[in-house]
């Protein structure tokens, strides 16, 4: 103005645009030592699925140099396509979902279909975990993935498997093994008691018979068994009362078997005298309750009260003579049974003789 020249001045406070600069500046470098120094091995990539950077402990898993990785197109490897890992990539980038996945990968092969020069030709187990980074307006920004080499974890399991699946087998043929020994005995305690006249000697050999059999539907349900340390109930008790009743030729029509018998899971150890002490009750019934072709019904129930079993076998026979003293009687069968209760069982049985007969046992659970 009149020869003189005037500045005009506009100046802007940027403090703040600054302050968030340098906190920005600070979150990336931040999240670059983070990065560089993390024990996992861990990748950058676009939202296309470019590679933008690597850190070093996914160069050494996977035997690449990290400037050879920048640029790298995920989406473009003819591996990566084939792999069980394309799927997951997918739902990461489209959907934006954190994944977390396993799978396999030949280092080799993906060198070979991306061009990646690679110093570890070889098969390594990944477990993946991926996270979505979006903005404000949840528009994807990067997708952070990382990788876990568990291939030692899974060469182990695999060989527990295999030991796992060899011992199975072992177990499995040696209760096989034993079931055919005891049905061979069986066998020639039959042959045996075919051979002979007399009537009690061949009633003897008919209840040992009746023993191994209960014996031997252990390891007969154990051999069609999922698990080898337990058996179920119900299946092995079905096995027992049916052969009895096969044994002495009975006619359903004239003796009926009920059983009511809870699926619980039992011990090898407790399924051998609770098969016996079953065989003997309920030989005792057929042998001895319903004479002269008298009709009648045979029970065998079996519940839990809280950890411990009950037991009944009760049939509506003639019932006991008032002069027996079953706990001392002489007969092998009532020995036998107290026996595997009180000794093996570490039980309590009571008999009631009205309108029938009817043994109570109880046991605890053995865990």
């Amino acid at each position: 103005d009149q020869g003189k020249t005037l500045l005009y001045s506009i100046i802007h406070d940027i403090s703040k645009r600054k302050q968030n600069e340098n906190k920005l500046k600070e979150s990336e470098e931040f999240f670059s030592q983070m990065l560089e120094q993390s024990i996992v091995s861990t990748q950058l990539l676009d939202p296309d699925g470019t590679c933008v950077r690597v850190n070093p402990k996914f160069c050494g898993l996977f035997g690449v140099e990290s400037q050879n990785m920048v640029g790298y197109k995920i989406f473009e490897d003819e591996a990566i396509k084939e792999s069980d890992a394309y799927e997951p990539l997918l739902d990461v980038f489209n959907n934006k979902n954190s994944r977390r996945w396993r799978n396999s990968f030949d280092i080799s092969l993906a060198s070979e279909s991306s061009g990646v020069k690679t110093t570890k030709p070889e098969r390594v187990y990944l477990e993946n975990l991926s996270y979505p980074i979006l903005d404000q307006e949840g528009n994807l920004q990067k997708v952070l993935i990382q990788h876990n080499d568990i291939t030692e974890q899974k060469q182990s399991e695999e060989q527990i498997k295999a030991s796992l699946k060899e011992k199975e087998t072992l177990i499995d043929e040696i209760h096989h093994r034993v079931k055919n020994n005891i049905a061979i005995i069986a066998s020639l305690l039959k042959m045996q008691s075919n051979s002979i006249e007399d009537p009690q000697i061949k009633e003897v050999l008919k209840e040992s018979q009746n023993r191994v059999y209960a014996m031997s539907a252990v390891h007969e349900t154990l051999h069609g068994s999922d698990n080898l340390s337990q058996i179920d109930l119900k299946t092995y008790l079905s096995k027992v009362t049916t052969s009895i009743f096969q044994t002495y030729s009975i006619n359903p029509d004239k003796v009926k078997l009920n059983i009511s018998v809870e699926e619980i899971p039992i011990s090898i150890d407790q399924a051998n005298p609770i098969g016996l002490v079953i065989n003997e009750l309920i030989s005792n019934s057929l042998k001895y309750a319903f004479p002269d072709e008298r009709k009648g019904e045979i029970t065998v129930s079996m519940k839990k009260l809280n950890k411990e079993l009950e037991l009944t076998i009760m049939d509506d026979g003639i019932g006991m003579p008032d002069e027996l003293d079953w706990k001392n009687a002489k007969s092998l069968g009532l020995k036998l049974v107290r026996a595997l209760v009180e000794n093996q069982l570490d039980g309590s049985i009571d008999m009631e003789s009205n309108n029938g007969t009817k043994f109570t046992i109880k046991f605890n659970i053995e865990t």
